[in-house]
């Protein structure tokens, strides 16, 4: 066989694989879009991709949003994504400000994710960062965003999102950490858990005393809703 005809061959043969795989991820995909999505409207997930990925479980009881302090809530929104409320599942601002930052320090250092598309991250992706998990979960934001109300999404995102080592869900992080439902979490809890948040198996340890003169508590717990 000659070199031409070989390297023709690999071609092919490379190029075959490259569609495989390009049908098997639209296909799952669209079973994600066309079904798994939808039913988030009236089901609640029981497991995860990110959870799966840590080996762990849901474990405490599901809470709905009017069963969760008001303290907890705004705070996440406005710690994690200030213009949630505003924005169709995607903040351009904060992902042009992401893309310059990494470009400027040559390495991935912030995702500008919104909570849809940390939403999506935790649901349906591993932690591990990649542009095609970036691309994977900007499409799927979207989708959440069709179908989905937006309390309806921070309220699955509040009971799926990994809260320290093993913990995940609202409702066990607030018994874990104050022994406490996630409906009577006080400002100085709510203060804590959302600095879990970016980072939870570095910063998922033990509150400080609440008795503590020296605990801050962030000023925008002060501001008007």
């Amino acid at each position: 066989m000659s070199s031409k005809r070989r390297f023709r061959l690999i071609k092919i043969f490379l190029r075959d694989v490259f569609l495989f795989f390009l049908a098997l991820i639209l296909l799952w995909l669209g079973k994600i879009s066309l079904w798994d999505i939808p039913r988030l409207k009236n089901h609640n997930p029981t497991q995860t991709a990110f959870i799966h990925y840590r080996g762990g479980k849901l474990v405490g009881e599901w809470a709905e949003l009017s069963k969760i302090s008001s303290h907890l809530k705004k705070a996440v929104v406005i710690s994690e994504d200030g213009r949630f409320y505003d924005h169709y599942g995607l903040d351009w601002k904060e992902i042009k400000n992401s893309f310059w930052i990494n470009l400027k320090k040559k390495k991935f250092v912030r995702g500008g994710s919104t909570i849809t598309m940390q939403l999506a991250k935790n649901l349906y992706f591993s932690p591990r960062k990649s542009l095609w998990r970036k691309g994977g979960e900007i499409i799927l934001a979207l989708r959440l965003e069709s179908c989905l109300s937006k309390d309806r999404i921070l309220e699955i995102y509040l009971n799926i999102i990994e809260w320290g080592n093993g913990i995940y869900g609202i409702t066990e992080a607030s018994q874990h950490y104050f022994g406490k439902s996630p409906l009577s979490l006080s400002v100085e809890d709510a203060s804590f858990l959302t600095s879990i948040i970016p980072n939870p198996l570095r910063f998922g340890k033990r509150p400080p005393d609440p008795s503590s003169e020296d605990q801050e508590i962030p000023d925008y717990f002060f501001m008007e809703n």
